[in-house]
């Protein structure tokens, strides 16, 4: 009785670990695709802008200061129609760590987002923000950036 128990536990590890190579190597396959539930988030080297869309992407960067463990508040006004916008959260200092979380017009969150998250470590988080139905909900999107692991006083853009 207690070999078979043991077989049995043996039979279940192998098929669990099995079970979590394949998940890995699904998630390493789409890493540089992070879609959650109506939104896409895509990695992109930099913004790219036209002529023709500037008037729906066009983006004005304030600068912002903020310290280990603060929290602060951005939002974005989506108009109906919108395909997406780019989200750069541009620190720079990769010696200090931002968090980034997404909320959307109706109030569900995505994230939370790392330096690391858009391939990168280079002080940046950059997406494209997208809809799989090919528009965003109009509304205001809220980002919330969080001074995770920052010495001093930290400068980014967002």
């Amino acid at each position: 009785m207690l070999l078979k128990r043991s077989t049995i536990l043996i039979v279940l590890l192998v098929l669990l670990v099995g079970l979590t190579a394949t998940s890995a190597s699904a998630a390493n396959a789409n890493a540089n695709k992070k879609v959650s539930a109506d939104l896409v988030f895509t990695p992109v080297e930099t913004p790219q802008f036209s002529a023709a869309s500037s008037q729906v992407y066009a983006t004005a960067y304030s600068v912002y200061t903020i310290k280990f463990l603060q929290t602060n508040w951005h939002g974005k006004y989506i108009p109906s129609g919108c395909p997406g916008y780019y989200l750069d959260l541009n620190w720079g200092n990769s010696a200090n760590s931002l968090r980034l979380r997404v909320y959307g017009a109706d109030g569900r969150a995505w994230g939370p987002f790392y330096d690391n998250s858009d391939g990168r470590s280079d002080g940046r988080i950059l997406f494209w923000v997208s809809s799989p139905s090919g528009t965003l909900a109009p509304g205001t999107y809220y980002h919330e950036v969080f001074g995770y692991c920052v010495s001093g006083t930290e400068d980014y853009t967002i």
